[in-house]
Formats: C-alpha cells, sequence, structure tokens
C-alpha cells in the first residue's frame, strides 16, 4: 500500500496579540513557495505548522494516525539579505546533514545545480 499524504487545506489563526487576523482558505498540495508582503503571515504560518506538526506528535492525529511530517522551510525572501540566518532555518539543518553525508561529486553538483 502506498503512502499516505495529509495536506492543510485552509489555516486560520484570529486574535493572535490582538492585533493579526490570518486565513489562507486555499492551501493546494505540493505548493513549495508562500509569497508575501512583509507582515502578511508567512512565517507565522510556517511556524504554527511547523509546531503543530513537530511537538506533541502523539497528541495530534488524523484519521488514528499520528502526524509526525516534518515541515521544512526557508526564511522569506522579503528579509534582507545581512538580517538572514540560514542556520535558523529546519530545511539549512537538513540540507547540511545531508549535504555532508554526499559524495564529493554530488555535492558539487548541488553547489552548481
Amino acid at each position: 500500500m502506498g503512502e499516505k499524504s495529509i495536506y492543510i487545506h485552509s489555516f486560520s489563526v484570529d486574535n493572535m496579540w490582538n492585533r493579526v487576523k490570518l486565513v489562507w482558505n486555499d492551501i493546494r498540495p505540493n505548493v513549495n513557495i508562500i509569497v508575501g508582503i512583509n507582515g502578511s503571515g508567512k512565517t507565522t504560518l510556517l511556524n504554527c505548522i511547523n509546531d503543530y506538526y513537530n511537538s506533541k506528535k502523539s497528541l495530534y492525529k488524523c484519521n488514528g494516525t499520528p502526524l509526525g511530517i516534518p515541515v521544512q522551510f526557508i526564511r522569506s525572501f522579503d528579509v534582507p539579505l545581512a538580517n538572514r540566518k540560514k542556520k535558523d532555518s529546519p530545511l539549512y539543518q537538513e540540507l547540511e546533514k545531508s549535504y555532508f553525508s554526499l559524495p564529493i561529486i554530488s555535492s558539487i553538483f548541488l553547489i552548481t545545480g
């Protein structure tokens, strides 16, 4: 039997710090990018999803199946380059682990594309 995929189709946060109301009603499977202006909630959405999937995994279930799917993300594009902290990103940490475990030729291909 194939692996089951779980997708979030909608997401909302109300009264967060009495100033933010975030609503996403059309989240599609296999979307790899979230775009928005400063303060639109991109990082908040990803942090909420990351916490949902990665903390207290045994408490969250979908149809009786524990949710243990890691959510990986890179900080938003609208953060000035000088302020980015790549090592804070869970994706960077995963890439760093896999990068050093690859043969040299594969690592070079990753760098050059």
